[in-house]
């Protein structure tokens, strides 16, 4: 059982252990390269205590928004692997959104309008006009039916402008932040929450083309400033462990290992991580970062490979019973019980199936199996007549008539004399 890290410096410091090699600096080297010990955060950790919270919201100067209150966004698809996104930009804050989509039909995507509205319409602002691509002309009547929204289509052919250079800045900083991580491959959720995460930070910097030069869009529309103790732990992707999930007298890990995500939003410090044992979204208040191993590497690795990314985070069996995976990895509410008398029912139609009386092929009629004799005219007489010289030969030519066709008779066509 090793010691701390503190009472480590104290011991050599104070000379209690002798002809030790090891210095004072070298210990903090040394947790600087490698970070803390893991295994003493599994077992020393506890749930740290609440902060208390403060109003930390941004008021923007009234004059921004009293001649801004109706606004254009411009939308469109993007596709970044395996993932799909709808994203957004306004032309008068320049404000970001990049929402993941199950897929690119009418409801998931009338979905993720609603969402991006919804946080327009809180900060004060009203969309009255979409441009977009003739992608989206579906959508029109369900605009102008519940949201009061006029979509203005490109021509057939054209793509929106201002849409695809959002799309180009969103996939160059995903590019890039792809280039960071350890991993060759990630899963859907990571690439989903990246995405998400990219349109969040280039909304924290100010925009040339916004109107305001100083202020960003972040504090426009969301009203809040980033902070760096809560904002920026950790990269996404990073290896930390998660301290102050759950509490029990047990005598299990006090910290869980899971990749770092995102910060939790809201006044309460959180973060949001993904659970590398059960792959499940875990929101602890605390979270330590340690160097990324080649264990937490091959397993994500092997997440992505085999495409086992759409986790199963609402689904929690009753019984131990009903944990039967299938080949896709998802649960299946069949016990034991319902499984036998499955089995039972199957095995009774099969023996009912070996009571049935079979005809055989005896017992099937010969109609139909006759061949029929070719007709073949007869000659035989006909040849013996002649062959005795007899007279009887036209009765052969009249008998071989009806089995031969007339030759066709040649039509020679001859000019008219000119007058």
């Amino acid at each position: 059982n090793a010691p701390s890290t503190k009472s480590l410096k104290y011991a050599i410091r104070s000379g209690l252990i002798k002809n030790c090699p090891i210095t004072k600096e070298a210990i903090n080297h040394a947790e600087a390269i490698f970070g803390p010990d893991a295994s003493t955060l599994k077992g020393k950790s506890t749930r740290p205590t609440p902060k208390k919270t403060y109003d930390d919201f941004f008021s923007p100067p009234e004059e921004f928004y009293q001649h801004n209150r109706s606004i254009t966004v411009c939308i469109d698809h993007m596709e970044i692997e395996n993932a799909k996104f709808l994203t957004c930009i306004d032309t008068t804050v320049c404000y970001r959104s990049c929402i993941p989509v199950q897929n690119l039909k009418t409801d998931p995507v009338f979905e993720a309008l609603d969402k991006i509205f919804r946080h327009y319409n809180k900060a004060g602002f009203q969309v009255k006009i979409i441009k977009c691509d003739r992608a989206f002309i579906p959508l029109t009547h369900d605009m102008l039916d519940n949201m009061g929204v006029t979509i203005d289509p490109t021509a057939a052919g054209d793509h929106e402008p201002t849409a695809e250079q959002n799309n180009r800045t969103l996939k160059e900083r995903v590019r890039v932040a792809l280039a960071q991580l350890p991993y060759k491959v990630v899963p859907q959720v990571i690439t989903e929450c990246l995405g998400r995460q990219v349109a969040e930070l280039l909304n924290v910097f100010p925009q040339k083309d916004s109107i305001s030069s100083h202020f960003s869009p972040q504090q426009l529309i969301d009203n809040v400033n980033i902070n760096y103790k809560s904002d920026m732990v950790a990269e996404l992707g990073q290896y930390v462990h998660a301290i102050g999930t759950d509490s029990s007298n047990m005598m299990e890990p006090g910290s869980i290992e899971a990749i770092y995500i995102e910060p939790t939003k809201g006044q309460l410090t959180g973060h949001q991580g993904l659970n590398l044992n059960t792959k499940k979204m875990i929101s602890p208040p605390k979270g330590v970062v340690l160097p990324v191993t080649n264990q937490v590497i091959q397993r994500v690795e092997a997440w992505a490979a085999a495409k086992e990314e759409a986790f199963d985070q609402d689904y929690e069996p009753e019984d131990e019973d009903e944990r039967d995976f299938n080949l896709h990895g998802q649960f299946d509410d069949i016990n034991d019980s319902k499984r036998e008398e499955l089995l039972a029912d199957a095995d009774n139609d099969v023996d009912d199936m070996g009571d049935y009386d079979y005809e055989s092929d005896d017992d099937w009629g010969d109609e139909g199996n006759e061949e029929e004799e070719p007709i073949v005219a007869d000659l035989d007489h006909h040849q013996e007549n002649v062959d005795r010289g007899t007279d009887d030969i036209g009765s052969l030519v009249t008998d071989l008539e009806h089995l031969q066709e007339p030759p066709e008779e040649e039509i020679v066509f001859e000019p008219e004399e000119l007058k």
